[in-house]
């Protein structure tokens, strides 16, 4: 079998073409590839979600109540219709990180909301830029003409994350939790190593 072809980027890592690695590479946490999830991964996405810390299950999912229900784990896998679900995972195959976007109808327009969670370790090194930059475009690809997500107000990093992709997102307080909406259009690409890396991993893929 011959060696797997490699992309240069800026900051000088590499991406390694696979067939199943929507991309790939190094974090401070350790090599990471993002692929598509599904209830194959079911196991895996149960045990990512059982070792999320109290803080991080509740702004995920609005409870700190672990584990995982099995209605829960049906959402996460891809079980109901409209669901595009993309799973990053460390060398040794375990998930360490999950994004989902679900269709929706968002001001009479076809849309998505988006959900990301990372394991603890590998938060605060762009990954969550990584998936939202590829649900996004994902999500343009099948005709999705804007983006929706709930945060709550302690949820800094998202509501932060959110913001440098869509700086002209609308942003309306429910009570509960921040909704947020953009026009998916309108997505810009941060200019930290991980999302022009992702960015570049893709267009080197297509």
């Amino acid at each position: 079998m011959g060696a797997a072809r490699q992309a240069s980027i800026h900051d000088g890592t590499a991406v390694t073409r696979s067939a199943n690695c929507l991309a790939l590479g190094s974090a401070k946490a350790g090599s990471y590839c993002v692929r598509e999830g599904g209830p194959q991964d079911e196991s895996k996405i149960r045990d990512f979600a059982a070792g999320l810390s109290v803080p991080t299950r509740y702004f995920r999912f609005f409870t700190a109540i672990s584990p995982a229900s099995p209605g829960i784990l049906r959402v996460l896998t891809g079980g109901i219709p409209g669901s595009d679900i993309l799973v990053i995972t460390d060398q040794q195959g375990a998930v360490v990180g999950h994004g989902m976007a679900t269709d929706i109808t968002a001001d009479g327009r076809p849309g998505v909301d988006l959900g990301l969670v990372l394991a603890d370790a590998w938060q605060g090194q762009g990954l969550g830029a990584v998936l939202l930059g590829l649900l996004a475009r994902r999500a343009a690809s099948r005709g999705a003409l804007a983006v929706a997500v709930e945060v709550l107000p302690g949820n800094s990093r998202m509501l932060a994350l959110f913001s440098r992709h869509w700086p002209s997102a609308q942003r309306t307080w429910n009570g509960d939790a921040f909704a947020l909406s953009g026009d998916i259009a309108s997505l810009q690409q941060p200019g930290t190593a991980a999302s022009r890396w992702a960015h570049q991993a893709l267009a080197a893929a297509a």
